[in-house]
């Protein structure tokens, strides 16, 4: 039996896990829809294009060398044969350049990766009942496979007869050789469209290089190992006020670098392209430029190294900071007029307190004398007088007291004597001393100390001091009959918190922030006295040991003041 027949008289069979074409016979899964196949099918662009001199010659050749009427050259998808090429094919079919795979014989071809010989097809196993024959008339055929270099077949180039054809090898050794000129063909047209996109690409990545070159605020200068410049963007032609084409290909050093400083420069690309060594690349600095017009003027500065064709190119980013520094010495300046009004505000402040401290605790003593009885009776009427007098005195000198305490802890004149306390004791020492006070008003001072904080090392005068400016707060702000509540916890960090709590009006959330600042009162209507300095003194007394303070109020719900300090003193930074 000749080849030919073999081919032709092939049984086809289909089990289960795998296909047999003639005496071609494949692994599993049908390669018409693997996918890396497809891809490679879709990247050769050619599926849905207009007829092609190229592969219409190639398509004509078969034909006349196989003296077949129709020679087709298909691209085969999952779903159809496209018709790249269709000599002699008639009507529709021409016109429509494609069939499903029901009217396809070259489906056969891409599934085997062999050729297809039939020739009488209403008698092959394989093809009998398919719809060409009827259709388009398909009665003798070859195809080959159309093979990438990469393996992937792509379709068929393929001569059709609608008469029985007792083809011979060498005819299909024609359409072999043919059909890797049709291969050269797509590899060929496959590589220019890669150089397209490539180049295409590039274009786009230059594009978009320029225009962020030309838009960057920062001066761009780029040069090669010479020194000549080799790139000057807009910003630098602003900049430096010097035009592109003046600079392109001048030394950068004589341009931008003042005369003071070009030696350095040139010492300094000579020992990097000498060692490798660099102490100015892939860093910030700061340094002096040159204008055209010969003005010097402080850039920020950055440059990083790059090779060009395996020559080193450097690229430097630079920003007028001009106004930059002045702005910065501006605040410079303004921070140390700030500062020395503030030393010249507590300077005056001690001194006035000096002042007045000296005159008020005579008025004190003296006042205290009469009062007493010692210099003569005293009427009903005089001790009226005698008792306003000694209260505004008081007052006058807490606040002359406050204002001494703000200004040394300011100046950082605060001394500490930290010493170990029984914090118990200390609290209950300064609610007792606030008793009498809050009994004025029937108001009762409730203390709870946790143990695990009984023994702290602080200085006890000045927790004393936040003590009773917030517990005179706290009563002051209590209504008669009220309790004013004194907590001490342990807090976070090896501190801990005492909290001291009215239930007065509260403290409304807008005016929380500013009141442990001088001068800020909790009420402003006279209702109470205050000088609004005694919570700023608490505030600085307790940053001054390492410690913060705050509140927690809302309207009508009372008030809790607290302060956190640390149960051992801070060691020194």
């Amino acid at each position: 039996m000749s080849s030919q027949a073999r081919l032709r008289d092939a049984p086809f069979v289909l089990p289960p896990s795998h296909c047999f074409y003639g005496s071609m016979h494949y692994a599993s899964g049908d390669p018409l829809h693997n996918t890396a196949r497809l891809r490679a099918l879709h990247d050769t662009e050619l599926l849905d294009t207009a007829a092609d001199a190229a592969f219409d010659r190639f398509a004509q050749l078969s034909a006349d060398l196989l003296k077949a009427p129709v020679s087709l050259v298909t691209l085969v998808d999952e779903h159809r044969q496209f018709f790249k090429s269709c000599i002699g094919l008639s009507e529709p079919w021409a016109t429509r350049r494609e069939t499903p795979l029901s009217h396809s014989f070259c489906q056969h071809v891409v599934r085997s990766d062999a050729p297809l010989v039939v020739e009488f097809a209403p008698d092959h196993p394989l093809v009998k009942d398919n719809l060409a024959i009827r259709d388009l008339g398909v009665i003798s055929y070859i195809g080959v496979p159309i093979r990438l270099t990469n393996g992937h077949v792509l379709g068929s180039l393929c001569v059709i007869d609608s008469m029985p054809r007792a083809w011979t090898t060498h005819d299909v050794s024609i359409l072999e050789r043919l059909s890797e000129l049709v291969v050269t063909e797509v590899e060929l047209r496959r590589q220019m469209q890669e150089q397209r996109r490539a180049e295409q690409s590039r274009h786009e990545s230059e594009q978009i290089k320029r225009a962020v070159f030309d838009g960057s605020l920062d001066a761009i200068v780029t040069i090669d190992s010479h020194g000549a410049v080799t790139e000057f963007n807009s910003a630098a032609e602003r900049i430096f006020g010097m035009s592109r084409g003046r600079v392109m290909g001048q030394p950068m050093g004589d341009l931008i670098v003042p005369m003071r400083h070009r030696a350095a420069h040139h010492a300094g690309m000579a020992r990097y392209l000498a060692s490798g060594v660099s102490r100015v690349l892939g860093r910030r600095l700061e340094m002096t430029a040159l204008r055209a017009d010969g003005t010097e003027f402080p850039v920020e500065l950055s440059i990083v190294q790059l090779a060009v064709e395996g020559e080193p190119r450097f690229t430097a980013f630079m920003r007028d900071i001009t106004e930059a520094r002045a702005a910065a010495d501006a605040v410079v300046r303004a921070r140390d007029v700030a500062e020395a009004a503030n030393r010249a505000k507590d300077d005056f402040l001690g001194r006035v307190s000096h002042e007045l401290r000296t005159p008020l605790h005579a008025v004190l003593g003296f006042t205290e004398l009469i009062n007493s009885g010692s210099l003569g009776a005293v009427n009903e009427q005089m001790e009226d007088v005698l008792g306003d007098v000694l209260s505004s005195a008081r007052h006058l000198l807490a606040i002359v007291n406050d204002l001494l305490n703000i200004s040394g802890i300011s100046a950082g004149k605060v001394s500490l004597a930290p010493a170990p306390l029984d914090l118990r004791h200390a609290v209950e020492e300064v609610a007792d001393a606030m008793r009498h006070i809050a009994g004025r008003r029937a108001i009762r001072i409730s203390v709870d100390v946790d143990d695990a904080v009984r023994a702290v090392i602080i200085d006890a005068t000045r927790l004393r001091e936040i003590l009773t400016n917030y517990a005179s707060n706290a009563i002051r702000y209590s209504p008669p009959g009220g309790v004013v509540q004194v907590r001490v916890r342990p807090a976070p960090f090896e501190q801990f918190r005492i909290e001291v709590q009215d239930d007065g009006k509260g403290i409304p959330r807008e005016m929380q922030a500013r009141l442990f600042q001088p001068f800020s009162r909790i009420e402003e209507n006279g209702d109470t006295e205050s000088t609004g300095l005694g919570l700023a003194v608490t505030r600085l007394l307790a940053e001054a040991q390492g410690g913060t303070v705050g509140v927690r109020s809302a309207a009508g719900a009372g008030a809790t003041f607290f302060v956190e300090l640390p149960m051992r003193p801070l060691a020194p930074t």
